[in-house]
């Protein structure tokens, strides 16, 4: 949308008739005229700058793939398991169409768009409303999960023209940004417990 001008073609007009009605005008209403195009460039410059520099981290980092197709098929939650790990609960998943892709990142280096820096690499089929999946053998210490629906099961997390997602995904500690991709720092938890429990949403 183009912002508004400072002046109307009717302001404009009006101004010009009332000094010289036969011609454009004086000097002055010139000034006045080109200080009005020019106040409105930079309403329009201003305007795109407003909504471009907070989405660039978002182009910037893609959001893209996370997971490749050589990754774990995800089991259930196991009874008896005796090393420590990770029971995620994915809840608001929209239909039971393609993959879930989940990658856990111990570090902040790559995270979220990175999957040779993921700690560990999941895939599990599908399922709408609530998922529950274990990473096992996961030594204790800080961790950040993102996990994403691949409902074409093209292996990225698909992106609008502006690269924001349109396939839904979360993040842990269901930090989410309207404009740019999560940072490590917004989703990481301690997984100090034998058996930690974190619940993620899908939008």
């Amino acid at each position: 949308m183009i912002p508004p001008t400072p002046y109307s073609d009717q302001t404009i007009i009006a101004s010009n008739q009332s000094a010289h009605p036969n011609h454009l005008g004086t000097g002055s209403s010139i000034d006045t005229i080109l200080k009005g195009l020019f106040i409105s460039a930079l309403c329009v410059i201003g305007l795109a700058a407003a909504v471009l520099i907070p989405l660039e981290p978002w182009v910037k980092s893609g959001f893209l793939p996370v997971v490749q197709p050589d990754i774990t098929q995800a089991a259930a939650f196991p009874a008896d398991s005796k090393s420590p790990q990770i029971d995620v609960v994915l809840k608001g998943i929209a239909s039971a169409k393609g993959v879930i892709r989940l990658a856990a990142f111990n570090k902040q280096q790559g995270f979220p768009t990175d999957a040779n820096a993921a700690y560990r690499l999941m895939m599990l089929p599908a399922k709408k409303g609530e998922l529950s999946v274990a990473l096992n053998d996961v030594p204790m210490g800080k961790f950040a999960i993102v996990v994403y629906h691949d409902q074409n099961n093209n292996n990225k997390l698909d992106v609008n023209i502006l690269g924001m997602p349109t396939e839904q995904y979360g993040v842990s500690n269901n930090a989410r940004k309207r404009l740019s991709a999560p940072k490590f720092r917004e989703a990481v938890f301690s997984h100090d417990e034998a058996v930690t429990r974190i619940e993620i949403e899908l939008r």
